[in-house]
């Protein structure tokens, strides 16, 4: 599936917020500065982690340089939204 996301680097720590924007995006908070792809790797890992799959189930399409990323799950929209909305903060 393609998930949309907004993502916030330079946080406090890692986590889902909820929406971002329009089109609405998933917006992720991470750890890691946007330096050299480190906030990049942060939100492979925060996600993979979260969904319980492998990192490399998880591919950045757009956005490498850019807070909005379009990226590329191995999981059923489903599967990925159930993992998420337990994790939304608003």
């Amino acid at each position: 599936m393609k998930l949309l996301i907004h993502t916030q680097p330079g946080a406090s720590k890692n986590e889902v917020v909820g929406f971002y924007g329009e089109p609405p995006r998933i917006k992720i908070k991470v750890k890691a500065r946007p330096i050299e792809g480190e906030a990049n790797a942060e939100v492979i890992t925060f996600l993979a982690k979260l969904l319980g799959i492998a990192k490399s189930g998880i591919q950045i399409e757009r956005g490498h340089t850019s807070r909005k990323k379009d990226l590329i799950i191995e999981l059923s929209e489903e599967e990925v939204m159930a993992c998420l909305k337990k994790e939304f903060k608003t």
